[in-house]
């Protein structure tokens, strides 16, 4: 007995998904809830009830969608495979994500340079300063404004 007890332990176990439209019975969430559960060929349809009645599609028989419900994917076949594939894309994804803002946070180590020099875009700069009032610059002696 001891010995079946230790194998069974040592044995890969499967994953259990627990589903949930969180209420929200809508073709969105179909959608999404469809993009998660392809990789384990599983699809939730709409029933011939209506839109907002849900059938679990996929190895087994057809079953009702409940919010709650557990599905079980076996430890090993083709839907686990291309599950562990998709789980080392997402986890590829998320250390991408995670260095991209990681990088974002530390900003840039120079500042950036000023996109025409000092002298500005056409290579003679600000002028050196305005003309003081007593110069006689300015607007002619009948402007009003008008």
């Amino acid at each position: 007995e001891q010995a079946a007890a230790d194998q069974e332990s040592e044995a890969p176990e499967g994953l259990i998904l627990t589903l949930s439209s969180g209420k929200f019975r809508t073709a969105e969430t179909r959608f999404i809830m469809n993009e998660v559960l392809e990789p384990m060929d599983l699809k939730v349809t709409e029933s011939a009830e209506g839109p907002t009645q849900w059938t679990l599609r996929g190895d087994g028989p057809a079953r009702g969608f409940e919010d709650g419900m557990r599905v079980e994917i076996p430890p090993q076949g083709p839907a686990q495979e291309r599950l562990d594939s998709t789980r080392r894309q997402i986890s590829d994804k998320v250390i991408e994500a995670r260095t991209r803002d990681a990088q974002r946070r530390v900003g840039p180590q120079v500042p950036p340079p000023e996109p025409w020099g000092s002298r500005g875009p056409h290579g003679f700069g600000p002028p050196p300063h305005p003309h003081p009032p007593s110069s006689g610059f300015g607007l002619p002696p009948e402007w009003h404004g008008h």
